[in-house]
């Protein structure tokens, strides 16, 4: 078996060539202050691995959910969202309704959308293109946030939330087209990775972290070529992950 793992790590190097390892946290959101108003988006909640959308019975209640149809496939426009952007602060729309809004003061209260209150979000960056969400309503330090680990009601981190604040605004066709795959093959990869850095063992598997790195950061890089290469270094680095 350790032969079979490193002949396929030996070819996968070769097919997409070696380079300085250079590891950055993968990017999938725009730049939220440059978004068009027009722009079809759908927003993602990083952590949940979930899209926003009107949902519940009446359809007016603010929620994140998997994509319906696979991860690079839309349906029914069910997670459509725009935004709107006035003196550094965005509202957002889902799905063709009223604004994302919530039920009273924000810090404490899920949110709707539907004829009732508006919020305005202030937005800080956290990572590259992905941020956390305050309304201007929030009477404390209270961020945009989902009640489960993997999805479930948008609602406030003061409260409801379970640590779910980082959200980023993907354009449609960087799910039609396959980035959004591509985006979370190397999420997994990269993941590894930086466990392997926290147990302090990336000088003792430095092969296999470069071998991984090539197919990380290859400009002809694809969803299938990632999880490849991240199925040989979780097999070279279980050790370091399993002490």
């Amino acid at each position: 078996m350790k032969k079979k793992i490193f002949s396929l790590a030996i070819a996968l190097s070769a097919f997409i060539g070696v380079n300085a390892q250079e590891w950055t946290v993968p990017i999938i959101g725009e730049d939220i202050s440059t978004i068009s108003e027009s722009t079809e988006l759908y927003m993602y909640n990083v952590k949940a691995d979930a899209f926003a959308c009107a949902g519940m019975s009446w359809g007016t209640h603010a929620i994140v959910k998997e994509l319906q149809n696979g991860d690079n496939k839309l349906s029914a426009d069910v997670h459509k969202c725009t935004i709107s952007r006035s003196n550094n602060l965005v509202q957002i729309s889902l799905n063709g309704r009223q604004w994302l809004g919530g039920g009273g003061p924000a810090s404490t209260n899920d949110c709707w959308v539907d004829h009732g209150s508006n919020n305005q979000y202030s937005y800080s960056e956290v990572n590259t293109n992905t941020y956390k969400l305050k309304p201007t309503t929030a009477t404390n330090d209270s961020y945009l946030d989902c009640s489960w680990a993997y999805g479930g009601h948008i609602t406030f981190s003061a409260t409801n939330g379970y640590g779910n604040t980082e959200w980023a605004f993907v354009k449609r066709e960087n799910i039609t087209n396959g980035k959004y795959l591509l985006y979370k093959a190397k999420k997994e990869m990269y993941d590894i990775y930086a466990a392997v850095v926290e147990a302090g063992h990336d000088d003792t598997y430095s092969d296999a972290l470069s071998i991984a790195n090539s197919a990380y950061t290859s400009a002809s890089a694809t969803a299938e070529t990632v999880k490849a290469a991240t199925k040989v270094l979780l097999s070279e680095v279980a050790p370091a992950l399993t002490q």
